[in-house]
């Protein structure tokens, strides 16, 4: 499944691109970040990471910390993620990450 996921990466230009998606919109970078946190393949962390510091929709983020959170290997990444970015979010989406995050 990890070569299909690196596969699709390749083919979207997903991969390697900083977050921003390369040429895709949002909503497709997202899914694919969250597909591939979801099946473990952490060769996206860096740009899943990339990805929430370049986005602050919640539509997004809140999502997408939570399943960087939910896994083992990926939550501190995610902690780290949080607190060095975390006054760079709206003050609504700095409460709730921060809830969902279990910092509050």
């Amino acid at each position: 499944a990890e070569d299909a996921l690196r596969r699709l990466g390749e083919l979207y230009s997903f991969a390697g691109t900083g977050g921003d998606g390369g040429r895709a919109n949002c909503e497709e970078a997202f899914r694919y970040y969250r597909l591939c946190i979801a099946c473990g393949a952490t060769f996206v962390l860096a740009d899943a990471l990339a990805f929430l510091k370049s986005n602050g929709r919640m539509k997004y983020v809140r999502p997408l910390y939570r399943a960087l959170y939910a896994r083992d290997d990926t939550r501190d990444a995610a902690l780290q993620t949080f607190q060095s970015w975390r006054t760079n979010y709206h003050p609504i989406a700095q409460h709730m990450l921060a809830q969902d995050l279990k910092l509050r």
